[in-house]
């Protein structure tokens, strides 16, 4: 090892050094002796207010052995941090981490409670599936009752049709072809679909037969 960037830490007696491969790496005081082992620790000041300090480790080997540094670096490798901050503004660094990690937590709390939702809604609700081709009659929400106007809504039927199912959007959507006068989107989820039954004895009941609603000024 020659040249790397680490971090001292004294009270965990221990380098902590950066780069592709950051790794904690165990340090202790050698006492003063006539034997040269490691030279002394150099530590440089950095130019930018932030940077970590640049240590020189020559490294003196006698017998071709390096007892004096530490070799097996894997022991303290679990011990090592996850996320290292290398750029110039550690305050900044800190609030978009708390910002993220609060947008994590109320991500996690919008999908439970979706999950909620979406159970207490379906506990009423009987499986149904419509195949193209199938007559249905439609449901049509409030919202969707603006092209009548000046109509009154309340003489609007609480199911309208029959109309035919042309395409399937999904596992939970029917596209269907609406009549001209239903001023509305083809797409509906299947809640609002009823299946059509037809009379066989009197086929005249299946014929929509609809009146005019209107308000017209008395004259």
């Amino acid at each position: 090892m020659t040249v790397a960037k680490a971090i001292p830490v004294p009270s965990a007696s221990c380098l902590l050094f950066l780069g592709d491969l950051p790794c904690v790496v165990p340090a202790t005081i050698l006492p003063r002796s006539g034997k040269k082992i490691i030279s002394e620790l150099q530590f440089k000041k950095g130019i930018k207010r932030g940077e970590p300090s640049y240590i020189v480790m020559p490294v003196c080997k006698e017998n071709g052995s390096s007892d004096g540094v530490p070799s097996a670096v894997e022991t303290v490798l679990p011990h090592t941090p996850v996320d290292l901050y290398r750029g110039k503004s550690p305050r900044a660094f800190t609030f978009a981490k708390d910002w993220k990690q609060n947008t994590e937590i109320a991500r996690a709390y919008l999908k439970k409670a979706s999950k909620w939702m979406m159970r207490w809604a379906d506990k009423d609700r009987r499986p149904q599936q419509f195949q193209v081709g199938d007559l249905v009659l439609v449901k049509l929400v409030p919202e969707q009752l603006r092209f009548l106007r000046k109509r009154d809504r309340r003489l609007v039927r609480k199911y309208e049709g029959r109309v035919k199912i042309i395409a399937r959007v999904g596992n939970t959507f029917d596209k269907i072809e609406p009549p001209s006068w239903m001023k509305v989107p083809p797409v509906f989820h299947v809640c609002n679909l009823k299946p059509f039954h037809a009379d066989p004895n009197n086929p005249s009941r299946s014929k929509a037969i609809r009146t005019t609603i209107s308000m017209k000024p008395p004259s």
